[in-house]
Order: structure tokens, then sequence, then C-alpha cells
């Protein structure tokens, strides 16, 4: 179907989705409005009547009935899409046309003499009518409402571009398609808007340098345009309500509707007297004011911190007056943060983040700055705001996205880990700072830019400067097999730091394997390292380091190292071994010779002293031996550690005496009591009770433990019978010794 001023609906879209880069495709189009479509397809049955179609213009309001009809053949055959006046003539002439479509809301004219036409008419002025205009035409309406974020963002997955990509132009666009469309027309002839020739167009100059305001921020509209705000709002008032508007009104909230497309528009027009008011408004508008650090920050606030980071990146190319505004931006993020004390870093929390992508050199040397201050000022500030350090740590996360600022991103983080151990009510800071840290070299998600090579280099210097965070990052680097994770937030205006996240297995595993060779190098000579690292020897053994740990540990027995140090390392070896026999008695399978080789190492790991070497049997009732025991029930096995802890008692009492056995009650490790066998060791009974009611010299601790050892041999003395005795010994023993009655009345109810 074609002819003078007339189309059909095929054609129209067609025109339409292709004057932009990409094409916007039907499915795009109709993501998160089905509901739309249905209404639209129950009114498509009727004729006689005019139907309105609301969306963010009148093309793109257009353009979605003609994708609705197009997809429906039946219907197709009978519409029309009138371009021009001279269209509704052919509709006059053709009898089978049944539907028509105006491509402007202008075209809209009485419907020929003895036709029952159903009329489509297309009202961009949004699904958010104003107050002044109001809903002018009668009849049915469908509205298209703007998709949310997520929704906006799967659209523009399917026109082909990347996650990352996506997120940021969805939202640039502010969720609308009408915007996406002219920000990516392919003719500069789209690249403009129809409102912007119109007299109450200055009043988005301020609009696109502050970003948003609520009436109460008059004073500062008035400042930056040298007008009476009533002046401005009336112009306001007029460009909301026309089609495409630039400008949302809700309640007494103005907001652009996408802050970059009018930037980019209005741009040309900005004088340098509103330049300079701007920035000279700027560092009075975004600190907070102290006594409401506890509220969310003004609308104004942050389209201030947002506009400057805005316009440090495209503001040198639109802005004709200031073509450095970038180096201006710059010094004033310096000036704002430059030795800033803890009440400057408090009010100027919540607009971190858009400080840093403003300008990211100068946010990150006041960082580094404060944090090797002696009173680091930036920490005492975040400590008293709303959300901690959050706002740094995401801050943080926007800036790693660049390759150019990981490493210094890292060594802040890696700062932050390294000052003292947080108080108890900062603990969850802490573990919400390693998270940060390990989300930018998880090996099969980084949340940065930097390519893997980069990535290592960084990690490597790391090592270097920051050994023990940089440990406890690669021990999480070889955890993560079966890990979630979430996307870090990305740049909202920055797009060469964005990079969609795509790790091949090559990658992966090149990454897990380079964790795994540094870690075990630092881990050098450093048992609790080492009993770190013998914990993740499944995943080392996955890129064939485990043996390489082995002979780490051997290298470090030769330096001699204490009982104390060699039973760190056993501990780590004991419940590996423990589930290796237990794999090898449950599949009837000869031993691993790697298991054997590292039961071998266990043993050479055993301390001199027993009361450390066997104090493992006493940690709890269930015990894992580190060697396999075939043939053995579960009685059996619970009669051999009970034959084990015998002989470990008879070891150590025969080597260091009651003593030794006092050491081994003593130990937090040691959960289970072992008075109840003292009394079954070949001493005289008097010696025992002489050094059980013996308090003299002792810790409070050590007098616990003596009470422990005395009540289990109490026990003892009742399953054999011989209670009366035993108790009329100990009491004649403590009254010697001078204990007090409470002391005694207490034992013994015990």
């Amino acid at each position: 179907k074609a002819g003078p001023g007339v189309e059909s609906p095929e054609r129209f879209f067609a025109r339409w989705s292709s004057a932009s880069d990409p094409p916007i495709r039907p499915e795009a189009l109709a993501t998160g409005r089905w509901r739309a479509a249905r209404a639209l397809q129950r009114h498509l049955g009727a004729n006689g009547q005019t139907v309105t179609v609301r969306a963010d213009s009148e093309e793109e309001a257009a353009a979605f009935v003609a994708m609705v009809l197009q997809r429906n053949p039946r219907l197709a055959a009978r519409a029309l899409v009138v371009t021009t006046p001279e269209g509704w003539r052919w509709v006059e002439r053709n009898p089978n046309v049944r539907i028509v479509l105006c491509a402007r809301s202008d075209l809209l004219a009485p419907r020929p003499a003895g036709k029952d036409l159903l009329v489509l008419v297309p009202d961009g002025r949004g699904e958010l009518l104003t107050d002044i205009g109001g809903d002018r035409r009668d009849g049915p309406k469908v509205t298209l409402p703007r998709p949310d974020l997520w929704t906006f963002e799967t659209a523009l997955r399917k026109l082909g571009l990347d996650s990352a990509r996506a997120e940021a132009v969805a939202r640039r666009c502010g969720r609308s398609w009408s915007v996406f469309r002219r920000l990516h027309a392919t003719s500069a002839v789209l690249r403009t808007a129809a409102w912007l020739d119109r007299p109450e167009a200055r009043a988005l100059v301020p609009l696109a340098l502050l970003g948003a305001w609520r009436d109460g921020d008059g004073a500062a509209v008035a400042a930056l345009t040298g007008r009476p705000y009533e002046e401005v709002e009336r112009d306001l008032r007029v460009l909301a309500d026309l089609p495409d508007p630039p400008v949302l009104h809700l309640d007494d909230l103005w907001k652009a509707k996408a802050p970059l497309d009018l930037l980019l528009l209005v741009g040309p027009r900005i004088t340098r007297g509103e330049v300079d008011r701007f920035l000279a408004l700027a560092p009075e508008i975004l600190p907070a004011d102290p006594r409401l650090i506890h509220r969310l920050p003004s609308k104004l606030t942050l389209g201030v911190a947002d506009s400057l980071a805005r316009l440090a990146v495209f503001g040198p190319g639109s802005v004709a007056t200031a073509k450095q505004i970038d180096r201006e931006i710059h010094f004033l993020v310096h000036r704002l943060l430059d030795g800033a004390d803890g009440d400057r870093w408090l009010a100027l929390a919540d607009v971190l983040p858009s400080l840093a992508e403003a300008a990211p050199d100068p946010f990150l040397d006041a960082v580094e700055k404060s944090l090797h201050a002696p009173d680091r000022p930036i920490l005492e500030g975040l400590r008293r705001s709303r959300n901690g350090s959050f706002p740094l740590r995401q801050a943080l996360q926007i800036l790693a996205w660049s390759p150019d600022h990981l490493l210094r991103v890292a060594e802040i983080l890696c700062t932050l880990l390294a000052i003292e151990p947080p108080a108890q009510d900062e603990a969850q800071e802490e573990k919400e700072l390693k998270p940060t840290l390990l989300s930018l070299f998880r090996p099969w998600f980084p949340q940065t830019g930097a390519t893997l090579d980069e990535r290592l280099k960084v990690l490597d210097t790391l090592c270097e400067r920051y050994p023990e965070p940089a440990f406890d990052l690669l021990v999480d680097m070889l955890s993560l097999h079966d890990a979630t994770a979430f996307p870090n937030p990305p740049p909202l205006w920055r797009d060469g730091w964005l990079r969609e996240v795509r790790v091949t297995r090559r990658e992966y595993w090149e990454a897990v394997a380079w964790a795994a060779d540094r870690a075990i190098k630092i881990a050098e000579g450093k048992p609790e390292r080492l009993a770190r690292l013998v914990e993740l020897i499944g995943g080392l053994r996955d890129v064939g380091r485990h043996r390489r740990l082995v002979r780490q540990i051997v290298r470090f027995l030769r330096t001699k190292p204490t009982d104390e140090a060699r039973e760190s390392v056993r501990r780590a070896v004991r419940p590996v071994l423990a589930a290796a026999a237990r794999d090898q008695e449950r599949e009837k399978s000869a031993a691993d010779p790697f298991v054997h080789r590292l039961l071998r190492v266990y043993g050479l790991l055993a301390p001199v002293d027993p009361v450390v070497r066997h104090a493992w049997l006493f940690a709890g009732q269930s015990v894992d031996l580190p060697y396999p025991e075939p043939g053995v029930d579960s009685e059996g096995w619970l009669a051999r550690i009970e034959e084990l802890q015998r002989q470990a008692l008879v070891e150590i009492w025969e080597s260091q005496g009651l003593a030794g056995l006092g050491r081994l009650a003593s130990l937090e490790t040691v959960r289970l009591s072992i008075g109840w066998v003292i009394a079954d060791l070949a001493t005289p009974e008097a010696e025992l009770v002489d050094w059980l009611t013996d308090r003299g010299g002792l810790t409070e601790a050590e007098r616990q433990t003596r009470e422990r050892l005395l009540a289990g041999f109490l026990e003892s003395a009742r399953v054999h019978g011989r209670l009366t005795q035993t108790l009329e010994r100990l009491v004649a023993a403590a009254r010697q010794r001078g204990w007090a009655e409470d002391t005694l009345v207490r034992l013994f109810r015990a």
C-alpha cells in the first residue's frame, strides 16, 4: 500500500526503527509493555472512534501502534499511516481502509463522510500528565509506560548491547526510547528537539546544570540564572506540557527526563557566566548540613554532584563557552577534599561516588592523604555517617572499572584492611571491605575493565606492599568454585571504562593457578598461612599445585619451628587426611600416593611436647582420625578413640607428671574433662588430692582448671564406689589449704 501522504504500518515502523544505530527492533520496543499492547489490540476491533496513544514522543507512540498492527496481518491489511494532510484524500478514495494511524497529532482531521474509521492519534506528553494542559482529547486512551531500569536494560541487550553498556545507556536515556533514538540518531536532523527553539527553552539551562531541584530550592536556581524563580518555573511548566517534554514535574520536584540528552542539546547555549555561577554554587550546595546528616540528601545536592561528573566527561564537547570545564571540575574537587577534616568528609559522604567519577585523581589523592594522616579524618567522619563507609566503597568500585585506577583503588582497600583491627561495632565494615577487594579480582567475574595481565600485575604489587591483605585476597580467589557474586556499580558517564565481563576458561584457570603459586610463595615460613592453604588443598589439586604446597611445608620443617607452629599446620592437615580415609573406606580403594605422602608429612609435623601433640584428641566428642581404620564399626571407633586418649594421658603423666595434665586441661582447645582418668593413673591418691587442692600461686584461669579436674576426679570416684572416702580426704585437704566454704559448696554441688 502506497500513495500520496500514506504508507503501510510495516514501512512506517521500518523507517522509524532504522533512524537510530542500532535500530530499535520490535521486540525491544515491546519489552515491558505487553499490557499496553493488549489494551491497544482490544480497541483495534472497534470502528468509529478515536483512540489516543500516549508515549514520550508522538513518533514513539505512532511507531508502537505500527508495530502492533504489523504483527497482525489481518489488521495491517486494512490499515494505513497518514503522514501528510494529503493522505486523508487517499484514505477517502480507498474503501478497504478501516484503520488510520496519524503519524503526528496535528494530522487528525474529520473522518471522511460515509466512512466508519478507527483513528489512532499519538500523544507525546508521556505517561506523566502535568497539571497545566491536562487531558485534552476525549475517547479511549492507551498509555505506554516507560520501562523500569532493569526492563530497559533487557530491551537494550536485545539490540546487541553488552550488559555493562546496556545499564549505562538505560540510565542516561532516562529509560526513554525517544531519547535513545535521538542520542543514537543516524541523521543530524533527528538529533535535535522541537522544544529547543521555543523562548521557554532558556529555563533548561539551569536544569542541565543542576539536574534536579524542589520548589524550596528556588534561591539556588535564581542565583544561577539571575532571574526570579517564578519566571523560571513558568517557563518549565510550559515545556513540561509539550510533546516529548525535556522536563518532568512530580509534585514539587523538577528534574530532567534525560540529563545527558538535555546537556548535549542545551550545552551550546550555556554562557560563560552561567558556568562560573554554577561552579561557585556547587561547593555551597554539596556539603550536607551537619545537623541533618542522618537524613537523605536533597535532590538538588544529588543533582549537582551528578552534574559535575556529567560535565567533566561531556562538557568539553558540548558547552561551547567552557572547553576545559573538566579541568575546572578537577580543581573544584581538589579544593573540596584536599586536607578535609572529619566533618567535611561526613558532610560530603553521600556524594563521594559522583565526585570520584567527576575527578578520579583528585579524589584518590585526597583519600590516600587522609588515610595516611595520623588521625585518619576520612574514617573518623564516615564512621559518623548514616551509611558508614558504603559511599567510599561505592566510589572505589566505580573507579576500579578503569584499568588506570585499579592499582590505586586496590592499595586503598588494602590500607583500610591493614589498619588496626576494628572495634566490635565496626566488624561489619571489615566484612564488607574484603568482598569489595575480592570483587575486583574474582577469577570468573572481575569487576574491572583491566585485562587478566593487568590484574595480575596489580596483584603482584599488592603482594609486595601489603602481604597480609594480599594473602587473604589470594586465598579468597582460590575458594570460589561454587560462589555467587553480584556486579559492582558501573560508572554512569565514563563509557571508556565500561567492559562486559567475559572470562574464558583459559583465563579463569590461569588466574587461579597464578593465585595458587603466589600464595604458596608468600606462605613460606608462615605456619598460619600454610595452614590456610592446606584447607584449600582440593582447589590447589585442581590446578596441580598441591605437591608444591607439600614441598613448602617440608621446607618449613627444616627451619626447626616451635611445637605450636608445627601443630597449627598439622591441625589443618588432619581433616584432609580424615576425609581421604573416609573416601578410601567407602570406595574400598587403594591409598592415593599423594595422601600417603601427606600422611608422612603429618607424622613429621608432630610436636615434641606430648601435651601439644595429643591435645587434639580431647577437642570434642567427635574426633576424626587422620588414618583409615578398616573394618571398624561406630562402637569400635569410639573404643579406639578412648584408647588413644588414655594412652595420651599416660604418656603426658609419665613424662611431665600432674603438671602436664594440668597444662593439657588448661588449653582452650580441650573441650573434654580429663579428671575422670587421673584417678586411674599409677600415683598415690594422697598425692592427687594434695595437687588438686593446691591453689597457691595460681591464676584465676588455673584455679578454674583445677576445679574442673577435681569435678572429673570426683565423678570417677563415684563410678568406682569410693566417693565418700575421697570426699572426706578432699574436704580435709581443701580446708587445710584455706578454701572458702562457698567454693567447696559450689564445687560439690556441681
